[in-house]
């Protein structure tokens, strides 16, 4: 029997396809040129990528002796989880930030670079 597996993009692919769409609404919105949106998209697409390295966290924790072993399989399993969570919306909106004012930091460029009046 042949298995229906549907194949959903990867994450990061999901991402940029959500971020290349709202770059090309804001460069409809503000009539920027099909050559500053090409550039635009070319030069934070790579920076993007950077940004996102699809880090994992995990930890070593030293138990005490009379600590079972599921028991301390399921604590390192929760407190690794809750640290790769807190780290990760910490991450997240720093990478957020970043990738907004280079974003920015491309639209001043274009504009010295008379691409946008």
């Amino acid at each position: 029997m042949a298995s229906n597996v549907i194949k959903f993009p990867a994450k990061a692919a999901r991402d940029w396809a959500l971020i290349e769409k709202a770059i090309r609404e804001q460069c409809s919105v503000n009539m920027f040129s099909p050559e500053v949106q090409k550039r635009l998209l070319e030069v934070m697409k790579p920076f993007w990528e950077m940004l996102d390295p699809g880090l994992n966290f995990s930890v070593d924790i030293a138990f005490p002796a009379y600590i079972r072993e599921e028991d301390r399989a399921a604590i390192t399993a929760a407190v690794s989880r809750d640290i790769s969570r807190m780290n990760g919306e910490i991450l997240n909106r720093f990478t957020n930030h970043l990738y907004i004012e280079r974003l920015r930091r491309e639209v001043d460029l274009c504009r010295d670079l008379g691409l946008i009046a």
